[in-house]
């Protein structure tokens, strides 16, 4: 999927709660490190995420519109994340009949 993306021009942004050091060394040793277009973790700034400065610091100056931003995570945090930026988000459960794309 990774790879789909960045061969079809779609733009990766991640944020973190790992630090940065334990993130791109466990990422650099998967491969995924070059899929990202920018990286946010915890630590980077004065607020993690779910803070919205974690948000709008992984996009830097481009700031998209939250019509072009699709949002997937695990957790609360992600989930949170996304609503921080009015993004929609794919809430992703334990219990796969469960997953879900809302508006949050």
């Amino acid at each position: 999927l990774l790879k789909a993306c960045l061969d079809r021009g779609v733009k990766i942004y991640l944020i973190t709660n790992k630090k940065r050091q334990y993130f791109i060394e466990e990422s650099d040793k998967l491969g995924f490190t070059k899929f990202f277009t920018n990286i946010v973790a915890a630590g980077d700034f004065e607020e993690d995420k779910p803070h919205p400065i974690a948000t709008k610091a992984v996009f830097a100056e481009e700031r998209p519109s939250p019509n072009e931003i699709l949002v997937v995570g695990d957790g609360v945090a992600d989930y949170q994340t996304a609503r921080s930026y009015d993004e929609e988000g794919i809430r992703i459960t334990p219990d796969p009949t469960e997953i879900k794309l809302d508006k949050v």
